[in-house]
């Protein structure tokens, strides 16, 4: 495994990460709902950055192809990951 780090976006809450096929957000709240909101509005801001779409055509996107699961119940948090995969970005 090979991690880069990169400069903290301007609008980063969360933590992101890529790999060759997606790109991942992960969040680790309170609730998993919580963490799901907040992975899913990590991504949403990652994938308009990177690409350069509406945050409504970004969300729209992530409506049909986003993968998310919970990754981790431990009190007193929960933690998902949600990312998409590059394929669709093009």
């Amino acid at each position: 495994m090979r991690v880069e780090t990169m400069p903290k976006p301007k609008n980063m809450q969360w933590v992101r990460a890529e790999n060759e096929d997606y790109l991942m957000a992960i969040a680790c709240c309170r609730s998993t709902d919580e963490s799901f909101y907040a992975a899913t509005n990590e991504l949403i801001q990652f994938v308009t950055e990177r690409t350069g779409k509406s945050i409504q055509e970004a969300y729209m996107l992530l409506a049909q192809v986003l993968k998310a699961r919970c990754t981790q119940f431990v009190n007193p948090t929960r933690t998902y990951i949600c990312k998409i995969a590059k394929k669709y970005l093009v």
